[in-house]
C-alpha cells in the first residue's frame, strides 16, 4: 500500500497536469466585398410601436391615477437589392496555461491525508484496544512525507510547469459570405438620388467602378480569401454588368 503511494507521488512529480493550451480571441469583423445581384426593388418594412403614460391626482382624501397607452404600426418604403456580402474576421490564437487546477487539487488531497494521518498519530492510545497497524511514530513520519509530497507537487506545478517556452501568438483569418437584401437606389422613389450605386443593376456599372471591383477581387485572391473558382465567377459577373 505504501509502495503504491510512493509510485503515485513519483509519477505526479515527474509528469503533472499543467500544460500549454490555446485560446482564440476574435477580432473585429469587416466587410471586404459586395457584389449586387439583379435589379433594385421597392420593399415596405413595418415596425410596431408602443407608447404609454401615467397620470395621478393628489387630493385631500385619496390619490387617483390613470395609465394610458397607445400602439400602432409604422411602415417605411425603401429601395433594396439582393447582394452577396463577403466578410473577414481576424483571429488571434494566444497560449494559455491549462489544467493547473488538477495539480493543485492533487496536492491538496495528498497534503490533507497527511495532516489527517498526523492528527491520528497524536490521538491518545487506550491500552485495552487493538493496536493500530502503524505506531504513532510511523503515522507522524508517513503523514509528514505526504504533506511534503503535496507541497512538492504544488511547487512543481507552479514553478516548473508548463514545460517548454511559451508558444508564440498566432494570427489567422476567418472568411464567409452571405446573401441578403441591402439598401440601394434606382427604384425611382421620392427623394432618392438619381445616381445608382456601383453595380446596382446589370449593364449599369461604370467601367472605372468595374475595374476597382476587379482589383479588389485580385487582392482577395492573392490573400487566399476566395478560391480561384470564386474569383473567376465573380470576375465574369462584374464584366457582364458593364
Amino acid at each position: 500500500m505504501h509502495r503504491m503511494k510512493v509510485v503515485t507521488l513519483v509519477l505526479s512529480l515527474t509528469s503533472g497536469c499543467t500544460h500549454w493550451g490555446t485560446q482564440t480571441n476574435p477580432g473585429a469583423t469587416a466587410e471586404v466585398a459586395r457584389i449586387l445581384r439583379g435589379s433594385p426593388q421597392v420593399a415596405t418594412t413595418s415596425t410596431a410601436s408602443l407608447s404609454g403614460g401615467a397620470a395621478g391626482v393628489r387630493g385631500t382624501n385619496s390619490g387617483a391615477g390613470a395609465i394610458a397607452g397607445s400602439g400602432g404600426m409604422m411602415s417605411r418604403t425603401h429601395c433594396v437589392q439582393e447582394a452577396e456580402l463577403s466578410f473577414a474576421q481576424q483571429l488571434e490564437i494566444v497560449p494559455v496555461v491549462e489544467s493547473r487546477g488538477k495539480d493543485i487539487a492533487l496536492a491538496a488531497v495528498i497534503g490533507g491525508l497527511g495532516i489527517l494521518l498526523i492528527a491520528a498519530g497524536a490521538q491518545p492510545r487506550d491500552g485495552g484496544m487493538t493496536e493500530p497497524a502503524l505506531s504513532s511514530t510511523q503515522q507522524y513520519a508517513a503523514g509528514g512525507v505526504m504533506v511534503l509530497g503535496g507541497g512538492l507537487i504544488l511547487g512543481y506545478s507552479l514553478f516548473a510547469l508548463p514545460k517548454g517556452p511559451r508558444p508564440e501568438v498566432q494570427r489567422t483569418q476567418r472568411t464567409w459570405s452571405v446573401v441578403e437584401l441591402v439598401e440601394a437606389t434606382g427604384c425611382g422613389l421620392p427623394g432618392e438620388t438619381t445616381a445608382k450605386q456601383p453595380g446596382s443593376a446589370p449593364g449599369a456599372a461604370p467601367t472605372g467602378d468595374a475595374a476597382a471591383r476587379i482589383e479588389k477581387l485580385d487582392k482577395l485572391r492573392a490573400a487566399g480569401t476566395i478560391t480561384e473558382a470564386e474569383y473567376q465567377a465573380k470576375r465574369k459577373q462584374i464584366l457582364d454588368e458593364i
